[in-house]
């Protein structure tokens, strides 16, 4: 996997932006600063990352009795970057006892019935979600089904970002390849050919980027790959089924 370092280097040298001259020591002035090619660089991993779901994990949610809503990001902030809709959200004491909520809008909700509001607690059925980061439970949680860790919410994991020269992108993860760093390459790419106004060339490029980022999201989870590798993965990070 490329570091940092190496995926700046090689965006340079695809933009023809060299921060050296060709003795290979004496600076030179570029067109975009290190900064700014940096914060694009770690962009461009957010947005694949959201688009292809390829860093997960699930968190554990405390219920209480008649409590219906509850905010994801108050356990995992600023990890969260949305529910992970590939997986089901559970609900149960543990694990062998967990089962999977049906997922209904509350429009879907109010249609089924319109007092579902005003429901006695029990054991919850159903979840929805409301805004970006709450989730709601249908009906509400009685005192014999709630407690600590009852709700399992399978989320979209925020890579962290990069920013020393070694880092390296997807948060170092075993299964990623030098393909998925070049990904993010081509993206930064796009971004700054729009910019300029090059309309030919970044339509170029965005095809690519999404063609590059479908064959990551229809093959196997990295991590599964590396697991089936024999490889092991970071225990943070791993896909919890």
């Amino acid at each position: 996997m490329l570091t940092f370092r190496e995926m700046l280097d090689e965006l340079r040298d695809r933009l023809s932006d060299p921060s050296l001259e060709p003795d290979g020591v004496t600076t030179r002035k570029v067109r975009w600063s290190d900064t700014v090619l940096k914060l694009k660089l770690n962009l461009g991993m957010e947005d694949i990352v959201s688009r292809t779901v390829c860093l997960k994990s699930s968190v554990d949610i405390n219920t209480v009795e008649g409590t219906r809503e509850y905010a994801i990001t108050t356990a995992i902030a600023p990890n969260f970057m949305g529910i992970d809709h590939e997986e089901e959200v559970t609900y149960g004491a543990t694990d062998a006892e967990k089962v999977r909520l049906d997922f209904k809008t509350i429009g879907d909700l109010d249609i089924d019935d319109s007092e579902w509001r005003n429901a006695d607690a029990g054991v919850p059925e159903k979840y929805y979600l409301k805004r970006f980061n709450i989730i709601g439970l249908a009906p509400s949680p009685d005192a014999d089904n709630c407690g600590t860790g009852y709700l399992r919410v399978p989320y979209i994991l925020k890579p962290t970002t990069m920013a020393g020269d070694n880092d390296k992108p997807f948060n170092g993860e075993v299964g990623f390849t030098n393909s998925d760093c070049n990904l993010i390459i081509i993206w930064v790419l796009q971004q700054i050919r729009r910019e300029e106004g090059k309309v030919d060339e970044a339509a170029q490029l965005w095809g690519e980027y999404l063609s590059g980022c479908s064959g990551l999201y229809g093959r196997k989870h990295p991590v599964e790959e590396a697991k089936e590798a024999g490889l092991k993965p970071h225990s943070k990070y791993a896909r919890r089924d």
